[in-house]
């Protein structure tokens, strides 16, 4: 009976001493959590140095043409509309896309789509999967991320006749319309100038993209893509408005 006693009076201390942690938010097992998490990062990093291979996997494998910003004229198109889904190709995280403008360049159509990315660290201007941006992280003896999202557009102009699509990102402006692109007869253009919505204020457009996951930001570029499954019946094309001219980023 003495013994039995003794056991409750233990179970007891222990319950009280689990309940005055959990009030005051001390963890009473953080030796254990300590362990088990540091045993799991040794084993985390161990792996990767031995079998991940930063060239195959933090490299984009996508061809990129890049240009400059100059004074063009040209057409701006009306509205469209697309009845079906664009997707961009893994690893970038881009969706929600929306047909902003369409029109010809030359013989051939060209449809303007505009989509959003949200990511996270490292390196919040690779608009790439999160975990392959942690893995490259890693890579680089980088361990320890901020828990933050952040949010940009991606501008995909795709040619349906050729099956190929220009893809690019831009990083400080976020509410774009048919009047922001320009039609000419070698590409579409986007303006290089734009006013800030809320406070009027001029910002010089910045675009780009990454050939290396955690690389650097490759202005003024685009990703050349193969966009093979693109219908043209679900496709409504907008009519001409006006010529217009100005400083303009071709983006394809």
């Amino acid at each position: 009976m003495l013994n039995m006693r003794k056991e409750y009076f233990v179970i007891i201390l222990i319950l009280i001493f689990l309940l005055i942690s959990y009030i005051y938010g001390y963890d009473p097992f953080w030796f254990f959590h300590s362990y088990i998490h540091n045993l799991y990062m040794t084993l985390h990093i161990l792996y990767i140095n031995l079998f991940v291979n930063e060239k195959d996997v933090c490299f984009v494998n996508f061809d990129v043409s890049c240009t400059s910003v100059g004074n063009v004229s040209g057409i701006v198109y009306g509205p469209c509309e697309y009845g079906d889904v664009v997707e961009a190709p893994r690893p970038v995280e881009a969706r929600d896309f929306r047909c902003v403008a369409a029109g010809r360049v030359g013989n051939k159509t060209a449809v303007v789509f505009v989509g959003k990315v949200v990511t996270g660290y490292p390196d919040p201007e690779a608009p790439f999967d999160l975990h392959l941006k942690q893995l490259c992280g890693n890579k680089r003896g980088l361990y320890a991320f901020p828990l933050a999202l952040v949010g940009y557009d991606a501008v995909y102009v795709i040619y349906p006749e050729d099956g190929v699509g220009y893809l690019t990102f831009v990083y400080n402006y976020m509410w774009f319309n048919y009047t922001h692109f320009l039609f000419t007869s070698d590409g579409v253009y986007v303006k290089a100038l734009l006013t800030l919505p809320v406070s009027n204020r001029s910002v010089a457009l910045e675009m780009g993209v990454k050939s290396e996951v955690m690389g650097p930001v490759l202005r003024n570029c685009a990703y050349r893509l193969r966009v093979p499954n693109f219908d043209m019946a679900k496709l409504k094309v907008g009519a001409p408005l006006y010529n217009t001219s100005g400083l303009y980023i071709k983006v394809g």
